[in-house]
């Protein structure tokens, strides 16, 4: 990208550089999925069109170089730095996962290395960190479903998957008296309700209560995790917090990450959740 298509500083010309290399990796359909997410306006991904067939004939757009270096030029011309915060950010945390379980796979098996009887040991820190690089696969590529609903259903799968990896089976979703509970595990001895939705908007307040009322209207010993991937919106977690005896803990995509980076042992964050809601009332965590 040119540098002079605005005049950029040093750091503003490296980070769109750093932008351009990784973007151009990824399909065209993951593209215009990726800018979306990240609040690229509408008109700029339509200046943009992708090859389509348009009578007997094909009708081919410009190449994903072209692509990326286009919208990354509109949104420096625009000043729309949010955009472009917003794509580095995440591009950082998929990066990192990906490196921190690369580690992982060396340090266990170096571990294992030299110890008499340890040859099982090895297989299995492999075959573990083999299942997590195939669950941050899976996790990333359900950014790139532009089906909202498939989208819905495959994270929830993709939770399962992950609850199974930390030997905490989540029961599969079920209705009961017209209600959809999406799953439902236990965590030493009470037993929680799981409500998971990944929508391009943080959760409102409305989806939160709703859940309440499920949680509520069962046995004294049930509690609820509220799992939304892009977080809640401003007001809504205070607002869930008025009036009532607090029986729902709220996670986001960042815990997932957590999870996925090896920072915590699934069962190790829910605990922790769980502990600081019983002390400090607070339901929602978000981690430095």
């Amino acid at each position: 990208m040119d540098k002079q298509a605005r005049m950029l500083t040093d750091q503003e010309y490296q980070l769109i550089q750093f932008l351009s290399t990784q973007l151009v990796q990824l399909s065209h359909r993951e593209l215009r999925t990726f800018f979306r997410d990240c609040g690229v306006p509408a008109n700029i991904i339509a200046r943009y069109p992708v090859s389509q067939k348009k009578g007997l004939a094909w009708v081919y757009g410009p190449s994903k170089r072209a692509v990326v270096d286009g919208v990354l030029r509109d949104l420096v011309n625009t000043g729309n730095t949010r955009c472009v915060v917003a794509m580095h950010k995440w591009l950082n945390e998929s990066s990192r996962v990906a490196t921190n379980l690369d580690v992982l796979v060396r340090e266990k098996v170096t571990e294992s290395k030299g110890q008499p009887g340890k040859a099982s040991d090895k297989d299995k820190a492999v075959e573990t960190a083999a299942q997590f690089a195939q669950l941050n696969d899976s996790f990333r590529s359900i950014i790139a479903e532009s089906d909202h609903q498939k989208r819905g259903y495959r994270f929830q799968d993709f939770l399962q998957e992950l609850w199974s990896a930390f030997g905490l089976k989540m029961g599969a979703p079920f209705n009961t008296r017209g209600e959809q509970i999406d799953g439902s595990f236990w965590l030493g001895s009470n037993i929680f309700l799981v409500e998971a939705t990944w929508t391009d908007k943080p959760v409102s307040t409305a989806p939160l209560y709703e859940f309440r009322g499920k949680v509520e209207g069962k046995f004294h010993i049930a509690s609820g995790f509220f799992i939304s991937v892009n977080g809640y919106s401003t007001g809504a977690v205070e607002a869930l917090k008025e009036g009532k005896e607090q029986k729902i803990i709220l996670l986001d995509g960042q815990d997932i990450v957590l999870v996925l980076e090896g920072r915590h042992s699934l069962e190790e964050l829910l605990l922790d959740r769980v502990s600081l809601a019983s002390k400090t009332g607070e339901i929602y965590c978000r981690e430095k």
